[in-house]
């Protein structure tokens, strides 16, 4: 079963204690939800026009319109934004994002990954470290970044229990140097120091 099917949780390994230093990863958004966009965006152009032109429907050309402009829109951000920056990086002490905002494995208590958007075209992941009760968080919105599914982080506070959590979402995600790794090496690694963390 991949790990972005998995809800996890730190496994016993019966005392056995990994200290092994591993150097951080760092890693960089994809421009492959750009590629889909632009291509989904002119095919549903086509549509609007020929229904404007055939005047089969002005309402359903509008609407095909609309979403050709916001899918070339979504297609523009992905390829000017993407690929320039390190959004993530992972170490054996916790994880960093871009803004400087970094997440000691100490203040974790579980993370979850996957795929929210599954029935949609690449590698969209979203990964979300849940909270001890003590750690600091701040409440923050997702932003206009998550309207055009473009790299975000940010905090949040449940209404009901208080419960924290770092949200980090992503069109997809590689390595900005070395070996190449698919979603599933990406979780491994995180998921792996996480455990080793923990039994230290």
């Amino acid at each position: 079963m991949p790990f972005s099917k998995l809800l996890y949780c730190a496994p016993d390994l019966n005392g056995v204690i990994m200290n092994q230093s591993r150097p951080p990863i760092a890693y960089t958004d994809t421009k492959s939800f750009g590629y889909w966009a632009i291509g989904l965006g002119a095919a549903v152009a086509v549509i609007g026009i020929y229904s404007f032109v055939k005047q089969m429907s002005m309402g359903l050309g509008a609407v095909m319109l609309f979403c050709a402009i916001y899918m070339f829109a979504a297609a523009y951000f992905h390829f000017t934004m993407n690929g320039k920056r390190t959004t993530m990086t992972v170490s054996d002490d916790g994880v960093g994002f871009d803004g400087g905002l970094f997440v000691p494995f100490s203040d974790v208590d579980k993370i979850w990954a996957g795929n929210p958007f599954p029935t949609m075209p690449g590698n969209i992941l979203s990964i979300a470290l849940h909270l001890k009760p003590a750690a600091p968080v701040k409440q923050s919105g997702r932003g206009w970044k998550a309207v055009f599914f473009l790299t975000y982080v940010g905090g949040n506070i449940s209404m009901i229990g208080k419960k924290k959590t770092i949200s980090y979402m992503t069109p997809g995600i590689r390595p900005v140097s070395g070996a190449d790794m698919d979603q599933d090496d990406i979780l491994e690694d995180l998921y792996e120091r996480f455990d080793d963390f923990q039994n230290r």
